[in-house]
Order: structure tokens, then C-alpha cells, then sequence
């Protein structure tokens, strides 16, 4: 064996007899076979021979005992080892059970990882998609706020100079008019400050609330009185429907009207000359609702869901959109859901809108909370 290539010369079956049966060698790791050798077919040929030879030792009783004993000592040294090697099969079958058991466990522990990572992979690309429009919609705020500031500062520097330097060519009722269209247009400035205002007070929730049982009629008749020289001014026909049934309902009144007022300014921006403008309100179980509808230039289907949002104003052209920040809808959604109630429009483009509000009726459980409030604040003072 010495002689063999790729036994290493330190092999124990090179300087010793091979006894290592069915165990790889430690140096030269060789198979089984062709590291014992011919060592099995040794052993099996001499307990065939003495097995051949058993009776003709029949005369030498010592002889055949000794061949007896030999025989069966060799069946049980090789019955051994085939045991052990057996023992050595299972426990090699088990670990291999164990490993694969292991590699599937691993292996569904990758899928599910890839799958969650494929999972945030999308919700960071929704969430970059979103801020990516949303930086887009805050450009064309900018844009919008930066153009309808312009406006009225430019008109009110172009009549303050013209008073200022040419007072004496400007007769009185000229005078009274340049400051008439100043006082108009820092009423203008003035409204857009304070949208700006209370949308940063409703999204930090600042903003005050003085909550009361009120008549919802009343709230749309204070609306209607600012809205009606506008409405007059383009001979724009407004029809009201009004439900004087409509039960009491908790809320700020001048948040209320703010709202309806908004509305109300919405529906005359876009809608045309001799148009008509309708007023519904309505009670449906626990609640009141109030639509307020036009015949207007309408809203692209695409757009319905946004002009809700910040940020935001129908139309895509700066230069063709009606006055205004884009503002006053936003807030009405945050002033609605103050009120725990719902907002949304609905619309036909080229045949009007109509926005609808639904507040929640007042219960007697509202109305005690708030005597029992006004109770404590009386007890305090």
C-alpha cells in the first residue's frame, strides 16, 4: 500500500494491519473499500475455508472446536461492525433530516424577507412619488400666492403714488375711488393672510372652537348676505331649498359660515353670467346635509380628489385660474371634520359642481356635556 498513489506514507493501514474497517483513514481519506482493501474478502474467504475444512477436522475434536469458535467470532466481529456501520447511516440520515429542515427554514425566511423588503420598497417609492408631488403642488402654491400678492400690492402702489404725486390733478370722486379699490384690495390681502393663517392653526390644531347648539338655517342666511352682491354683480339667479324643520346641530357658527361662504364665493367664481346658483339642505337621520350646486365650467374627474388637498387649485395655468390661494376648500375639509362631519364634490365638467356637506345632528348626551362644562367654567370664575 506504500506504493499506492495518493496514500499519504503516514497512512496506519501502510505500517499496520487494517483493523480501521468501515471508518474512512485519517490521512489519506479514502473510500472504505479501497482503504481496507481486500481486508473483507480475506476475512470472508477464510471462514468459507474453514467452513470447507469443519468436516475433515471432525477426527481432531480441538481443531474443530477452535474452527467452530473461530467462525462464529468472526461473524460476530463482522455482525458488529455492520451494526455500528448502520448506527453511523441513521445518525447520518438524521443530521441530514436536521440540515434540510434547517436550509427550508432558511429558505422561507428569505422569501418572507424578500417579500417585506419588496413590500418597503413600494411604500418608499409611494411615499417619494407623493413628496415629489407635493413639492410640485407647494411650487404651484408659490407661484399662485406669489402672483395673487402681486396683484393687489401693485394696484395699491400704483393709486397710493398717483394720490401721493398728483394730488392736485386728481378730482375728488377719482380720489374716492383709488381709495375705495386700495381698501378693496387690502381686504384681498387680508383674507389670504388669514387662510394661511388657519390652515397652519388647523394642521398644528390651534385653532379655537367655540362650539354651540346652532340653527344651520341661520348660518346659510349670514352666508347668503356676502354673497349676494357678487352673485348680483354677474345677474347670477340664486334658488334656495331650504328644510325649516332642520333640527339643532353643535358647531361654531362662524366657522359654519366661513365654510358656506366659501362655497357660496366658489360656485359665483365659476359660474358664468345668468347662471344659476341652488341651495338644498336636507335632514337624514342623525344628520343635516346642505349642497350647494351651479351650472359652472364643472371639475375634470382627475381633479375631484384634490382640490381638497393643500396646495392645490382647479386648473393648470396660473394666468387662467380664478383669483384666490387655493386655500378656502382645505380648510373647509379640516373645519368639517372638526365638526365630525364629511365634505365632497361631485361634478359633470362643462355642466357645474355641486359640494355637499353632512354634519351630525345635536343628541341630549352633546347638549349635557356642554351645560356641564359651562357649569364647571362658572363654578371656577
Amino acid at each position: 500500500m506504500k506504493n499506492q498513489p495518493g496514500i499519504n506514507e503516514n497512512c496506519i493501514l501502510s505500517k499496520n494491519l487494517n483493523v480501521r474497517m468501515y471508518k474512512r483513514c485519517d490521512y489519506c481519506d479514502h473510500a472504505v473499500l479501497k482503504c481496507v482493501g481486500t481486508q473483507y474478502h480475506i476475512v470472508i474467504m477464510i471462514n468459507f475455508i474453514l467452513l470447507l475444512l469443519l468436516p475433515y477436522l471432525k477426527n481432531y475434536p480441538v481443531l474443530f472446536n477452535l474452527g467452530i469458535v473461530c467462525i462464529l467470532v468472526i461473524f460476530l466481529i463482522l455482525g458488529y461492525f455492520v451494526n455500528d456501520k448502520t448506527d453511523d447511516l441513521y445518525i447520518g440520515k438524521y443530521h441530514l433530516k436536521k440540515k434540510s429542515s434547517e436550509m427550508e427554514t432558511m429558505n422561507r425566511e428569505l422569501i418572507s424577507l424578500n417579500k417585506t423588503m419588496a413590500a418597503r420598497t413600494e411604500e418608499l417609492t409611494r411615499a417619494n412619488n407623493q413628496l415629489r408631488k407635493l413639492d410640485h403642488m407647494k411650487s404651484d402654491f408659490i407661484s399662485i400666492v406669489s402672483h395673487e400678492f402681486r396683484s393687489p400690492l401693485t394696484s395699491i402702489k400704483a393709486f397710493s403714488e398717483i394720490l401721493l404725486n398728483n394730488k392736485e390733478n386728481v378730482a375728488p370722486e377719482e380720489s374716492a375711488d383709488f381709495l375705495r379699490i386700495i381698501d378693496q384690495e387690502c381686504d384681498r390681502l387680508t383674507r389670504m393672510i388669514n387662510d394661511m393663517l388657519d390652515l397652519s392653526k388647523l394642521d398644528a390644531d390651534k385653532m379655537e372652537w367655540d362650539m354651540q347648539e346652532i340653527v344651520l338655517g341661520r348660518v346659510i342666511s349670514n352666508a347668503l348676505e356676502s354673497i349676494y352682491p357678487l352673485s348680483n354683480a354677474k345677474n347670477i339667479q340664486i334658488v334656495t331649498h331650504l328644510d325649516d324643520t332642520l333640527p339643532a346641530i353643535i358647531g361654531d357658527s362662524d366657522r359654519l359660515i366661513q365654510v358656506i361662504t366659501n362655497l357660496f364665493n366658489n360656485a359665483v367664481k365659476f359660474t358664468p353670467e345668468k347662471g344659476t346658483i341652488k341651495i338644498y339642505t336636507e335632514h337624514s337621520g342623525s344628520e343635516v346635509q346642505v349642497a350647494v350646486e351651479d351650472n359652472g365650467i364643472g371639475i375634470p374627474e382627475d381633479q375631484l380628489q384634490d382640490i381638497f388637498s393643500k396646495f392645490r387649485q382647479g386648473g393648470d395655468v396660473v394666468t387662467d385660474k380664478p383669483q384666490g390661494t387655493g386655500l378656502g376648500l382645505p380648510i373647509c375639509k379640516a373645519i368639517i371634520h372638526a365638526h365630525k362631519g364629511k365634505i365632497w364634490a361631485e361634478s359633470i365638467q362643462g355642466k357645474g359642481s355641486r359640494f355637499c356637506i353632512t354634519l351630525p345632528v345635536a343628541r341630549k348626551e352633546d347638549e349635557q356635556e356642554r351645560t356641564d362644562s359651562l357649569i364647571n367654567v362658572t363654578n371656577v370664575g
